[in-house]
């Protein structure tokens, strides 16, 4: 599985961007939220994707096709229920 280095720098925070964090967390209601707590929710859902992405990847080779489907993961993410 993928690994990935943790980063305080806030543009390099994981695919999804640290303000994309803050956004939604005022979307639902949150009024404050620290920059430190922003950084570290973007790292741990780039994690999260990079571990899905990486056994979807297997799926889809196991079924012989090249493109990850959205039934490749789905099976992914029923496995880990």
């Amino acid at each position: 599985m993928c690994t990935m280095t943790e980063t305080n720098d806030v543009k390099n925070a994981g695919i999804v961007s640290a303000g994309k964090i803050k956004k939604l967390a005022k979307q639902i209601g949150i009024e404050r939220i620290g920059k430190e707590t922003t950084i570290y929710l973007a790292n741990h859902v780039t994690e999260y994707i990079e571990g899905i992405l990486g056994k979807a990847k297997l799926v889809c080779q196991n079924a012989g096709h090249k493109t990850i489907s959205v039934q490749d993961v789905e099976t992914v993410l029923k496995i880990k229920e």
